[in-house]
This record gives C-alpha cells, structure tokens and sequence, in this order.
C-alpha cells in the first residue's frame, strides 16, 4: 500500500502570468494572464518548479543534470533526456505524484467524479453541451470538495511519474510507479476530452518532451513536502 507524507499542492493550475514572469515565455496557444499555462512539456513543468522555488527563496526539489542522460527514460525519440532527481529531502516546488494528484483530486470522495457520479458543463470544462471550447480562467468553476480548482478539465497535468502497469493497484491512494518508463502521467482531462475522461482515477500518459497530447492542452499545478 502506498501512504502519503503530508504536502500542499496549488490551488489552480500555473496561470500564464505566473510563467511569463519567472521563464519571460508566452508558450499557450490560447492568451490571457489567469488561463492555465499550456502546450508546456515535463521539463519545461520541472524547470519551472526550481524557478519558483529560487524565487521565494526555497530549497529546489529538483537536480537538474543537463549533460547526464536519464538512463530511466527509455523513450527513443525524447531528444531532451537529461536527468531529472527529486530530492526528497527539500520542501521546494515540484510536481504532484499520481498518488499525491489522486488525493488531492478525491478530496474525500468515494465517487467517479469529486461532484458525484456524473459532472456537467455548469461544473468543469470539458467538451460539451455549453462548453467554451477553449480554456478557461483558473477559477471560472467550482472548486471541490477541498477548495482545489480545475482538478477535472482544463488542461491535462503533468505528475512526476513516469506511467506504468495500470493493473496494479496499491490501495486507494494510486498506482505504485515505476522506475523507468517511455511516457509520463499526466491527469486530469482537458478542455477537449469527453466526460468520461475527466474521472477522479482516469488516467493518460504522454512522452515527457511533448507540449500537447494529441493536439489536446497539457499545463500542471505545482506541489510542495511539508
């Protein structure tokens, strides 16, 4: 069974302001300062998460080895590569685990969406009927149960994992992660997707140097060890 030390995650995903002002980079393919940040790849997530740690004086969670090659990255065509090590140690800025995200993401439900069963358009943003067909600003819908918005829709979100066996499963906190892998998580649907893709414990997995996943938004939300 997988148990979890106690950690913050963000309220919203990162919004676009937030990037430009540490990284000087406008990547989204959609404009404005509360969307989420988007078209952003799991390095561009991880380089950020220093960057915000740096800046309010926090020990970074992340060594960053350009030179080295992650020897765990097993995915041919991911021409970035370098490796990527998650102190533990330090209460910086990261990314979410699955099984942090999947919590976080509950907020105490037991159901297949934290509102219920079934989410409507009124709820989250995902391709509907009276969908916006766009992203939307971070705190355009309700929040769940936990006060954390845009856990269902948006944009997808990358986690540090990289994705495994979806089989084994490790008691209500998630998926044991692996060691190695070709893709990473990410969670949480998007804009684009349909309903059922935005469940509490639906999952996808992407090439950590892609900024899209299948023509679909990818953003994050940063986390931090207490």
């Amino acid at each position: 069974m997988i148990t979890l030390d106690s950690f913050m995650i963000g309220t919203y995903e990162v919004m676009q302001a937030e990037y430009e002002a540490l990284t000087g980079s406008k990547p989204s393919h959609f404009k404005g300062a509360r969307l989420p940040v988007e078209q952003v790849n799991w390095y561009d997530a991880v380089s950020f998460c220093n960057l915000l740690s740096a800046h309010e004086g926090l020990p970074c969670a992340y060594h960053i080895n350009i030179p080295i090659r992650d020897t765990g990255n097993r995915n041919k065509h991911d021409l970035f590569c370098y490796l990527v090590e998650w102190d533990k140690r330090s209460n910086g800025y990261r990314l979410p685990s699955e099984a942090e995200w999947g919590y976080a993401c509950r907020a105490g439900t037991k159901t297949e969406y934290s509102t219920g069963d079934t989410i409507d358009t009124s709820q989250s943003n995902f391709s509907g009927d009276g969908s916006p067909e766009r992203t939307t600003p971070v705190d355009m819908f309700p929040p769940n149960p936990w006060g954390i918005y845009d856990m269902h829709g948006n944009v997808w979100e990358w986690c540090w994992d990289w994705f495994g066996d979806r089989t084994a499963k490790y008691g209500r906190t998630g998926i044991r992660p692996p060691a190695s892998g070709v893709q990473k998580v990410v969670r949480g649907g998007c804009w684009q997707n349909a309903s059922y893709e935005l469940k509490s414990d639906s999952c996808n997995a992407v090439e950590p140097y892609k900024r899209y996943c299948g023509g679909e938004s990818i953003g994050f939300r940063v986390t931090r060890s207490l």
